[in-house]
Formats: structure tokens, C-alpha cells, sequence
């Protein structure tokens, strides 16, 4: 869990599906979680989710600017993305 995967969830999940729990985080994440893979029917392991989940996250807070506090490494692997990959990940930025 870090706050990448937790933004997506929030932008995967939307605010009628979301459920918010401030005092108990990790909770509500394993929750919104198993929601967001009940929902979309997502049958791989729960791994592969959640580093989908950050990379994604690192990926939409690097298209808001070149200042993003993220993994340098995959700054530097977004920055030089072949065009057809940059393409399949331009519906993140909508």
C-alpha cells in the first residue's frame, strides 16, 4: 500500500464505490482493494494488481510534471516510452 495504489483506487473505484476510513488505512485499502477487483473481474494475483496499481499511480503524477516525486528509475523509463506504449497509457491521463 502507498499512496500511488491508493490514488488509483480512488480514480478506479470512484466515489460511489470508494469507502474511506481514515482511521484504520490499511483496512479500507484491502477493502477498496478486493472491491476494485471484484468490480472490473480481475482474476490474476493480487501482486500484480497492486503493482499495477503504483505504477500507474507513479505514471499519473509524472504526466502533472516533470517535478513528480517518483521512482527516478521509471522517470526515466517514462520519459523514453516507444510511441505505442505512450498511447495505451494516454487513457490514464483522461
Amino acid at each position: 500500500m502507498d499512496s500511488y495504489a491508493v490514488k488509483m483506487l480512488k480514480r478506479h473505484l470512484g466515489r460511489q464505490f470508494y469507502s474511506d476510513d481514515r482511521s484504520h488505512r490499511y483496512v479500507a485499502f484491502v477493502r477498496n482493494f478486493q472491491e476494485l477487483k471484484r468490480l472490473s473481474g480481475f482474476t490474476g494475483k493480487d501482486r500484480q494488481l497492486d503493482r499495477y496499481l503504483w505504477l500507474a499511480g507513479e505514471f499519473v503524477a509524472w504526466q502533472k510534471g516533470p517535478r513528480a516525486r517518483i521512482n527516478v528509475e521509471l522517470a526515466a523509463l517514462f520519459a523514453n516510452l516507444p510511441r505505442e506504449i505512450a498511447a495505451l497509457l494516454s487513457v490514464l491521463s483522461g
